[in-house]
């Protein structure tokens, strides 16, 4: 029955161990030579980005690389690709 644990009290086996910090999450996990990314969007909703200037970033100490979009191929069978468009 999908209602049978409306108004029932129920814990997920995991949560003692979220409570008291013992439980392990993905992202707490490093082995040597990882390497973290992070994105960086428009602060602007629906904001077009025209120009990204990356020479601050790359002369930053422990910066391995940036990637942008203009870097990513356009996945075939897409709109753009069948009008032959990039957008």
């Amino acid at each position: 029955m999908v209602y049978s644990l409306l108004s029932k009290d129920f814990f997920s086996p995991d949560v003692r161990g979220k409570v008291n910090g013992n439980a392990k999450f993905s992202e707490n996990f490093q082995v040597d030579g990882m390497m973290f990314c992070r994105l960086l969007t428009s602060p602007l909703p629906h904001g077009r980005v025209v120009n990204i200037d990356t020479s601050a970033t790359l002369a930053m100490e422990g910066v391995l690389g940036i990637l942008t979009a203009d870097e990513i191929p356009t996945p075939s069978g897409t709109v753009s690709d069948a009008l032959g468009l990039l957008f």
